[in-house]
């Protein structure tokens, strides 16, 4: 038989077609979303679950480990910029610290040449004695007792100075009373041969001849001896001035050691501390491997266990089996 095509076909098709023409815009900006499907693992049993679990637990763990592996490491690049800025800033401070131990130290010696009659060279000994345990006395101080001290330091470099000065002012002032004095003198001996010239005149054809043969060896004596001394202090001034350059370059030596010490210690300090730390982790560390050695323990336990039992239930399931086949073949025989 042939098949008609009904006219409510027809209006369908056609009506089919003009819907298809009119949606086809909805259905270009339609877009297909696919969802992944959802692996659910086959689970068989209770050690199924705990072997999941334990898998998941060690995924979790593994990336917790990473990531504070991850902030071990930049906290430790950290900690070795702090470090290098640490032994900078010791550095600093220690040359800060030599250089003024060596400007109180010639400041003192020069007020000590001058014999400046002042308390600030008593003070300055006791001072710079102080001084040389500044460094190591800084760690320990706070910061009220930072600018305390350091006050006190500025204090005491300012008044010394200023004595050097007053020391400078009065053998300025020495020396233009000198030079004024001099300068009186040359004016009276200049006046004395224009007032009593007749005078003169006279007592020098009065003098002797032995008195002045006696003068001449007297100025000769005192000459040859002024001579000497000149010699022999000239002798002196450079030995002193190279005791005192050989005395600097020792100082300077002594207080680099001494800063060299200081540091030294800091950092014994320091590796003191971190030495108790990494006791104190390995002690942590060694517990929390106990109770990770007596949870490995139980699961191992655990897992005994489970075999045994899956074992008894293999050899069950055979033993019906065999029961079974037993059965059939019997009854086989039978028919």
């Amino acid at each position: 038989m042939s098949k008609r095509s009904s006219p409510d076909s027809d209006d369908l098709g056609v009506g089919g077609g003009d819907r298809s023409d009119s949606s086809s815009p909805i259905a270009k900006r339609q877009r297909l979303v696919e969802f992944e499907p959802i692996r659910l693992p086959s689970v068989s049993g209770v050690r199924d679950i705990e072997g999941l679990t334990l898998s998941v637990q060690n995924y979790k763990l593994s990336e917790r480990l990473v990531h504070k592996e991850r902030l071990r490491n930049e906290l430790q690049k950290r900690v070795e910029q702090l470090e290098r800025r640490q032994t900078q800033d010791d550095a600093m401070l220690c040359i800060i610290n030599r250089c003024w131990n060596r400007l109180d130290e010639d400041v003192r010696i020069l007020l000590q040449r001058f014999d400046a009659e002042t308390a600030v060279e008593g003070e300055a000994g006791n001072e710079y004695d102080a001084t040389k345990s500044f460094l190591a006395q800084l760690s320990h101080w706070d910061n009220e007792e930072i600018d305390e001290k350091q006050t006190q330091r500025v204090e005491f470099s300012r008044r010394a100075i200023s004595k050097l000065v007053q020391a400078f002012d009065r053998i300025m002032q020495r020396n233009e009373k000198l030079t004024s004095l001099m300068k009186g003198t040359e004016v009276n001996g200049s006046a004395t041969p224009d007032v009593a010239d007749g005078d003169a005149k006279s007592i020098e054809e009065e003098k002797d001849e032995k008195t002045k043969a006696t003068k001449v060896e007297v100025d000769k004596a005192i000459a040859e001896l002024n001579s000497q001394l000149q010699s022999e202090n000239l002798r002196l001034q450079l030995l002193v001035t190279e005791l005192q350059a050989k005395n600097h370059d020792f100082s300077l030596k002594h207080a680099a050691h001494e800063d060299e010490i200081s540091a030294m210690e800091t950092k014994t300090e320091e590796m003191r501390n971190q030495l108790e730390e990494v006791k104190y982790e390995l002690e942590k560390t060694m517990r929390r491997e106990d109770k990770l050695d007596y949870r490995l323990a139980e699961v191992a336990k655990k897992h005994q266990t489970a075999e045994l039992l899956l074992l008894e239930l293999q050899s069950k399931v055979a033993g019906g089996a065999v029961a079974e086949q037993d059965g059939t073949a019997k009854i086989s025989k039978n028919k």
